[in-house]
């Protein structure tokens, strides 16, 4: 196993004299992001798919060699707790957080609904991720006219320029979205408002400090889809497949109208929805779906556990950024989903999830 962590070495980081990692890209201008989604580690009668997750893990990373991991939520099954004993979250987290340290791979994670069913909030998941030098994410210290920030895991992470470390190429970024009921309206949680203020602000300070095309190049991650997620699949055609119930946010609070107007994304991927793996362009973004990579809970259905990979190449001179996606599947083989699939005949919209889109979908059917 030590060989294989040698040999999958993720190259394109560096840590400052205070201990921090940095991402850059690498010399040929291109940054490999590999997401897992949905890992479901900790259900009790089956913690041997737990040591499965894991190889498989190695196995993409040592087929991928990616620049960076994105992990979008349902880390643990935290329906899988027994209320007794503390430290599930921390116990299983660190099974993953120990196998990415090895293989030296820089990482961010989101949460998902399941984590939020274990023992710990999301301010202790931070405390616990902080113990690994790997690990990007960080606190959001935005104060919302007097309040701290409500979802956690609420951030970006710049990715430096191969050799001027005080260029920006492009930047990931990450926000939080609960467990479930949007702002007492049911369905699934959702970003707030105070993380649309604080993204507002953060876009704001790029556009002072930074010039050109590059301080628009980003890309998002989440565990709960944006309501974009349905009206794409629901109207236009996808790569890839729709094929569970929707586990979108419950409201649509206006992220992806500023997304638009800030122009900073070419594309937001999402967890959650076990066999879903769809990817499409709407309104001008990318909006996508990982595949699930956990042994543990149900699915993928009709096709292979894997890992979305995105391709990104940012320009030299123009500083435009462009990006390919495929699935990286448990066989080894590459997945390039590109087959173009038609919107469906009903909605997969529920709108005891996605409350508000559904009706949306059925007025333009």
């Amino acid at each position: 196993m030590a060989a294989l962590s040698v040999e999958c070495a993720l190259a394109a980081h560096y840590f400052d004299s205070l201990d921090r990692v940095h991402l850059k890209m690498n010399d040929d201008n291109r940054f490999i992001v590999m997401q897992l989604t949905d890992l479901h580690f900790g259900e009790i009668r089956n913690t041997h798919l737990d040591h499965e997750t894991l190889h498989f893990i190695r196995s993409l990373v040592g087929k991928e060699k990616p620049d960076f991991i994105a992990i979008t939520g349902d880390i643990v099954s935290g329906q899988a707790w027994d209320r007794i004993h503390p430290s599930f979250w921390e116990h299983n987290y660190n099974m993953l957080a120990h196998t990415l340290e090895e293989l030296l791979g820089a990482y961010g994670i989101v949460p998902g609904y399941h984590d939020f069913e274990a023992d710990i909030d999301s301010k202790a998941m931070l405390e616990i991720e902080a113990r690994y030098k790997y690990a990007v994410s960080l606190p959001n210290f935005f104060d919302y006219h007097g309040n701290s920030m409500l979802h956690e895991f609420t951030y970006d992470v710049p990715i430096e320029n191969a050799t001027s470390p005080d260029i920006v190429d492009t930047r990931l970024w990450f926000f939080g979205t609960g467990r479930a009921d949007c702002m007492g309206s049911g369905g699934m949680n959702c970003v707030r408002k105070d993380q649309i203020e604080w993204f507002k602000s953060r876009v704001a300070e790029i556009d002072k400090t930074e010039r050109g095309e590059r301080k628009r190049n980003g890309f998002a991650f989440m565990h709960h889809a944006l309501q974009e997620h349905m009206h794409l699949v629901n109207h236009y055609p996808v790569h890839g497949q729709k094929r569970d119930i929707s586990g979108c946010q419950g409201l649509n609070t206006g992220l992806f109208a500023e997304f638009k107007k800030r122009a900073v994304f070419s594309g937001v991927s999402a967890g959650g929805d076990h066999s879903s793996d769809f990817w499409g362009n709407y309104a001008g973004i990318n909006l996508a779906y990982g595949r699930k990579t956990g042994f543990a809970s149900y699915g993928p259905k009709f096709v292979q556990r894997g890992a979305r990979v995105f391709n990104i190449l940012v320009d030299p001179n123009t500083g435009e950024m462009t990006t390919e996606t495929y699935i990286r599947q448990q066989d080894g083989e590459v997945d390039l989903q590109e087959e173009l699939n038609q919107p469906p005949i009903i909605s997969y919209l529920r709108s005891d999830h996605c409350i508000g889109a559904e009706d949306a979908a059925l007025a333009g059917s």
